[in-house]
């Protein structure tokens, strides 16, 4: 048997007589209630009737010789005798409530008097909670002694911030059921951070995302962010279970679900047959509940030798935007790894640059040493300007860098990718612009190195160009002479892509020459284009303003005949990459092979492509 059960006879007491105060009568109907009863009596009938009270079987034992009493005989001394009793005061039901509780708690000490732990939210034990008490010591034992190891990190940082703004302490832990405290953690639903919050819920709460920094990953910004959330939740709902399930589902969601079941609390939206709040949100408090218990007595629930991390300490200094983590760490005399878990909103190990001042977290102790490298820290750089392209389905890095006139590498280093794997959908790269001036026509710079001096090879570094000469922009007079202008006639399956790729220029300068083409493009429109006066287009030549294309040429040019080669698609390959790679364009590779508009190539096809010999050697 369990040690509590001794202790079963008295809660039962403390609820019977806790039922029996709350059923009372009020005031002047518990004389009423009395009066009544004592009307239907057979006693008082019978004393009314003058009849004597009825007498007992048995031995006739001796009676004491007292005092004589004065007992009522009939009703209207009944009544008499109760107007001259003090009235009855009964306290409110707020004051019995909060005496109870005093009561229990009192109680709790007693039958404890070795235990510590306390509460501030709402303790519910269920079926729900004991499964995933069971689940956590079971199935996720591991993870979830690595969630506890991480809470001792941020723990002190986040009561102290729910503190200041009035929230129950115990609210952390539902940052340990969204995230195991980890601030590199990122959901399915693009929910980053801590805290996991969505891009749009942050914004609203003053967290910025930008292409160098994302403050949902900041642990204290995060958490001042969530702490102003929850409080908007518990206003609107009222139960610090709502506002869990709001934080989870959104309060747009489980304010609909309290209309539509006509609840009023989180346990009846979550009730079995009620299926328009989604399981993971049926399941967020009894998490959230299993998680606080078992991390409040780790070792009552069999978790023991846990090794807690240290609390969040730092000191900061402000630096200018720009700076990379990896100099501000040599300063510093640590590893770049330890300010960039320190700084994990910054999203390419470089302060931001644009911003006059950026209070960077160092290690304590070493802000002396940063002082020290201040002035070859903060040294002005190039200004290099970066293009955004965000990434589409079936693109391929190497694609991509052809589009931008880059090397993949410079793309890899600048956004810090592991390999092939690191491009997925919707990931927004930074393109290094090679020097290049908004206001230029051609971009006829030299690829440049962009890891500083000094720095080892294939070490992850900050984007920065590398310049040997600082030279004044050409005026428009110079650029006029060193350019020519020429015609192009759109025709049918040409792309914007595919044109810049053709001329060597880059598609911002196609829309910025032809303004009124927009992104999409008409066979049968004319562009203009400026390039050098020397023949430009990569395949073919110009002849005063005609364009002649490749595949219009003889079968013969320079000693390069035509080659017809068959090619297997790949995973991931598009008309359109394949195209690029073999300058050509899609529709061609469509008339090739006999193919409809509606046909889409698959992994295995075979096509049949027709290029140049020396092409081959390119690919």
């Amino acid at each position: 048997m369990h040690k509590n059960n001794q202790y079963g006879p008295y809660r039962l007491l403390l609820f019977w007589v806790t039922l029996f105060i709350l059923s009372l009568p009020r005031g002047a109907s518990a004389l009423t209630a009395s009066a009544d009863a004592v009307k239907t009596s057979p006693l008082v009938s019978s004393l009314q009737a003058g009849s004597s009270l009825p007498s007992s079987p048995g031995p006739s034992w001796p009676v004491p010789q007292t005092e004589a009493k004065v007992l009522p005989r009939t009703l209207d001394d009944l009544e008499e005798q109760a107007d001259d009793l003090p009235p009855i005061v009964r306290p409110s039901p707020e004051e019995i409530r909060e005496k109870i509780v005093l009561e229990y708690k009192e109680l709790e000490k007693a039958l404890h008097p070795g235990s510590a732990v306390s509460y501030d939210l709402p303790i519910v034990i269920n079926e729900q909670v004991e499964y995933f008490i069971d689940y956590f010591q079971s199935k996720i034992r591991k993870r979830f002694s690595l969630w506890m190891a991480r809470s001792t990190r941020y723990i002190p940082m986040m009561k102290k911030i729910l503190n200041e703004h009035g929230l129950p302490e115990d609210l952390i832990y539902l940052a340990m059921i969204e995230s195991g405290f980890s601030s590199k953690a990122y959901s399915r639903a693009h929910a980053a951070g801590i805290w996991q919050f969505i891009r749009e819920t942050g914004n609203r709460y003053g967290l910025k995302t930008t292409s160098w920094v994302d403050e949902r990953k900041d642990p204290i910004k995060s958490t001042q962010a969530a702490a102003k959330h929850l409080s908007d939740l518990f206003n609107r709902f009222g139960s610090w279970y709502l506002a869990a399930a709001g934080y989870n589902a959104g309060e747009g969601k489980i304010t609909r679900a309290l209309a539509l079941y006509n609840a009023q609390n989180f346990w009846e939206i979550s009730a079995d047959h009620c299926h328009y709040v989604k399981d993971e949100t049926k399941q967020y408090v009894p998490k959230m509940i299993a998680a606080a218990l078992i991390a409040k007595e780790p070792q009552k629930y069999g978790f023991a030798n846990i090794p807690y991390q240290p609390p969040f300490s730092y000191e900061e200094v402000d630096l200018p935007g720009a700076v990379e983590l990896k100099a501000v760490a040599a300063a510093c005399g640590v590893d770049v790894e330890t300010l960039v878990d320190l700084n994990p909103e910054l999203k390419r190990w470089v302060t931001p640059p644009g911003v006059s001042s950026y209070s960077l977290r160092i290690p304590i102790g070493t802000k002396d040493r940063v002082m020290e490298h201040y002035a070859e820290l903060t040294k002005p750089k190039p200004v290099i300007t970066y293009a955004e392209h965000k990434v589409r389905k079936g693109e391929r890095l190497a694609a991509i860098a052809r589009r931008y006139g880059v090397q993949a590498g410079l793309i890899t280093r600048a956004n810090r990718l592991s390999g092939p794997r690191s491009l997925k959908p919707g990931l927004v790269l930074l393109i290094p612009q090679k020097g290049f001036h908004p206001a230029s026509f051609s971009m006829d710079a030299d690829e440049e190195d962009l890891r500083p001096k000094g720095s080892e090879k294939g070490a992850p570094n900050h984007p920065s160009l590398k310049t040997t000469a600082h030279k004044s922009p050409p005026s428009l007079k110079e650029k006029e002479e060193a350019l020519s202008r020429i015609r192009y006639k759109v025709k049918k399956g040409d792309t914007l892509a595919a044109i810049a790729e053709r001329f060597d220029v880059r598609i911002p300068l196609l829309k910025k020459w032809n303004p009124k083409s927009g992104d999409k493009i008409m066979a049968g429109s004319i562009l203009n284009l400026f390039v050098d006066k020397s023949p430009t287009e990569k395949n073919g030549r110009s002849d005063q303003g005609r364009v002649i294309h490749p595949q219009r040429k003889s079968k013969t040019e320079g000693g390069s005949p035509i080659k017809q080669v068959l090619y297997t698609v790949k995973r991931g390959d598009s008309l359109f990459e394949i195209a690029q790679r073999f300058n050509t364009t899609p529709n061609q590779i469509r008339t090739w092979n006999k193919m409809s508009s509606k046909e889409h190539i698959r992994p295995g096809d075979k096509l049949s492509l027709k290029i140049k010999r020396n092409g081959l050697e390119k690919i």
